[in-house]
């Protein structure tokens, strides 16, 4: 098993990897659409980043055929529309966290909008009335790409927080309630690690080595009773892991946080 280091170092690719894995569906058991079908019912280019208003373009277009046509919304495994739904949760669209001309306290409030798009991903993939879910290997992507939002979130939040600019300054108050959010979705994380049957083994091994890899990164920024609070969720649910390698993962990883 690699090594909690080098992992950490991969975090920002943990989407990546996913969508990559799933790339092998034939057209004849496809029943999403090409990428000019979409763009053709007002879906935005997928090969350049979106903001915001672009989001809620293909919100607006992909809801109405989910509607029609609940099968045919973009594929993770898609030859014909792999690469729509590889834009829908590439963490290149948050690139402007990067961008040094645009001040801290602006990038808050674009990555705050990420809040809504992950949510909606999530109400335009799942189907409530099911429990199996058809776009189970989408939604586990879009749950990582959820947390790469409130893990980048974080980071931001604590630049925030050390900075001495006066706008940034006004903000700093909101830093303990950033932590909160991202506590609260790792919480989360752990029940669906745990307590679901929903996804595969690779995609639940890789939700783990998520979660690991950020909770590593982020251990100094919770406060003690926070990381024990979920390193007790992990101890807890430890028998009901679905594999070997995400029992020896949460093993490592408890060992690691407890020293």
């Amino acid at each position: 098993m690699q090594d909690l280091s080098s992992r950490v170092r991969g975090f920002s690719l943990s989407v990546l990897l996913l969508v990559v894995g799933f790339g092998n569906c034939s057209t004849e058991q496809d029943p999403s659409l090409s990428i000019s079908e979409y763009q053709n019912m007002g879906v935005p280019d997928p090969g350049v980043n979106w903001g915001s208003n672009d989001y809620s373009k293909a919100f607006e277009s992909l809801f109405k055929l989910k509607l029609q046509q609940p099968y045919a919304l973009p594929k993770m495994e898609s030859k014909r529309s792999g690469v729509l739904f590889a834009r829908l949760i590439d963490l290149k669209n948050l690139e402007f966290l990067h961008d040094d001309s645009i001040p801290l306290n602006q990038k808050a409030h674009l990555i705050k909008d990420f809040l809504r798009v992950h949510q909606t991903l999530v109400d335009l993939y799942n189907n409530v009335l099911m429990k199996e879910q058809y776009y189970h290997q989408e939604l586990m992507g879009i749950h990582l790409f959820g947390l790469s939002i409130r893990h980048q979130m974080l980071a931001l939040a604590m630049m925030i927080n050390e900075s001495s600019d006066q706008k940034d300054m006004a903000m700093s108050t909101g830093y303990s309630s950033i932590r909160g959010i991202y506590k609260s979705f790792l919480e989360y994380s752990l029940q669906v690690q745990f307590d679901t049957a929903m996804y595969t083994n690779q995609e639940l091994e890789l939700l783990s080595d998520s979660i690991t890899v950020s909770l590593v990164t982020n251990r100094n920024h919770l406060h003690s009773t926070e990381l024990a609070a979920l390193l007790g969720v992990i101890d807890d649910g430890l028998n009901n892991a679905e594999s070997e390698y995400i029992e020896q993962n949460y093993q490592q990883l408890l060992l690691e946080l407890q020293d």
